[in-house]
């Protein structure tokens, strides 16, 4: 496939990564750049007509930021998305409101990493957020327990229209509930101590989650259907 035109975020420094379990306090900028970026993104869904669709800029505030430690814009033919590096490792690309997800997850931290447990040929080097078992690419897509989500292609690519939901997994449990619990949770050990409690509350931190969810449905739901039964 043809290289895509990038354009880099000018804040990006040298590469390096955060130990798991290091937190470094997010900067007021990096949490009103999520916030500004949520309200631009309702206003549009709500007025397509009247307002202009939000800036991906306002979604690179603040970085780096724990384990990311750069991120890019990129234009794809299906519009455009957002390349992402965790430590040294070759970037990820998601659309902005994906993005937006995993910022909003680790605001107070529990940032990302690669999964790199499975053994016997099985790794997938899946991106995992807060806690392991919770893989951005599900609490992206709303995987129920029970269905797991499957990379169609590159694992870099962690696009809507580059997954595809699947049942009968019993063993897969870990939802969005259980993420906004896990990020709530963070919220209440570091908010105040970051001195990031006037700016979000934690009642206004757990709507733009349950937002963050919303949003991402409202664009990429569609790619995720299939016929039944062809």
């Amino acid at each position: 496939m043809t290289a895509q035109p990038t354009i880099e975020t000018p804040a990006t420094p040298a590469t390096r990564s955060v130990p798991r379990g290091q937190h470094e306090p997010t900067s007021r900028a990096a949490v009103q750049g999520c916030l500004t970026f949520f309200n631009d993104a309702v206003a549009h869904c709500q007025g397509p007509t009247v307002v202009s669709a939000p800036k991906s800029e306002h979604l690179l505030l603040g970085l780096p930021h724990g384990s990311i430690n750069a991120a890019f814009l990129q234009d794809r033919p299906q519009g455009p998305v957002i390349g992402w590096r965790i430590g040294d490792r070759s970037p990820r690309f998601t659309v902005p409101t994906g993005f937006l997800i995993l910022r909003a997850l680790c605001l107070f931290g529990g940032f990302p990493f690669i999964d790199t447990n499975k053994k016997g040929g099985r790794e997938q080097h899946y991106v995992e957020v807060l806690a392991e078992g919770y893989t951005l690419q599900r609490l992206m897509v709303g995987a129920e327990p029970g269905e797991v989500v499957r990379l169609l292609g590159d694992h870099h690519d962690l696009l809507p229209w580059c997954l595809s939901v699947e049942g009968s997994h019993p063993r897969a449990k870990r939802d969005r509930r259980g993420a906004i619990r896990l990020a709530l949770a963070l919220y209440d050990k570091n908010a105040a101590d970051w001195g990031l409690a006037d700016l979000l509350s934690r009642a206004q931190y757990e709507a733009l989650l349950r937002g963050a969810f919303r949003l991402y449905d409202a664009e990429h739901a569609h790619h995720l259907l299939r016929p039944i039964g062809s």
